[in-house]
């Protein structure tokens, strides 16, 4: 069964590289827990991009040069190489063998890849001994960024576990140019913070910050 463990220390802080980075696709905060089994399995974890997300970036012509996972307790690991699918699991666009390290990993491509128009699963493979490899965030979980192959089959994280209510720390660089539209977007426009006595906290519905780019 799937459980997780806390990151007590994060390694390898995440610095972006010499590379020209316009925008990063992704769900997921800072590193807080990290999946596993503490049994030998393979594992497979993916952030999903739709098409309608991509489009701005496909107009462009730009391109994901680097990709950015937070790997666990690395004596413990196998094997790891990104893969990314335009489907679940049967349309492999890309994949690529790295080398772990303990915390965040910044694998650049051999071959930067072109955004596609279509939808876009972004993850890895990690094959481990034991322990919980897999580095997520604190949550709460976005349904695009808690995708995992387990035992073969497609589930979302908390399908495996209600308790495990995380986005896997997956970031895709993007390099070229950045879109002339905006896209980002706050729902509703307006909004009336009332009166909060000094101290005091009061919640008065929510908005939706909304990346579509």
């Amino acid at each position: 069964n799937l459980s997780s463990t806390k990151i007590t220390k994060v390694i390898n802080s995440n610095q972006d590289s010499q590379k020209t980075i316009i925008d990063s696709l992704h769900y997921d905060g800072e590193p807080y827990t990290a999946i596993g089994t503490n049994s030998a399995n393979t594992f497979e974890v993916y952030a999903f991009f739709p098409a309608a997300q991509l489009s701005a970036h496909n107009a462009m012509g730009n391109t994901i040069p680097v990709v950015k996972v937070y790997i666990n307790g690395v004596a413990d690991v196998t094997s790891t190489q990104l893969k990314f699918y335009s489907d679940q699991g049967t349309t492999m666009v890309y994949n690529q063998a790295f080398t772990p390290v303990e915390g965040w990993n910044s694998v650049t491509l051999t071959t930067p890849l072109p955004i596609p128009a279509t939808d876009l699963y972004i993850g890895y493979e990690c094959v481990a001994d034991t322990g919980y490899p897999l580095g997520c965030d604190a949550g709460p979980e976005n349904t695009n960024g808690n995708w995992i192959v387990f035992g073969g089959t497609w589930y979302h994280l908390t399908d495996l576990s209600a308790t495990l209510t995380y986005n896997w720390n997956i970031r895709a660089m993007v390099d070229g140019t950045a879109p002339t539209t905006p896209i980002a977007s706050c729902t509703p426009l307006s909004w009336d913070a009332g009166s909060v006595q000094v101290s005091q906290n009061a919640t008065s519905g929510t908005f939706t910050l909304t990346n579509v780019g």
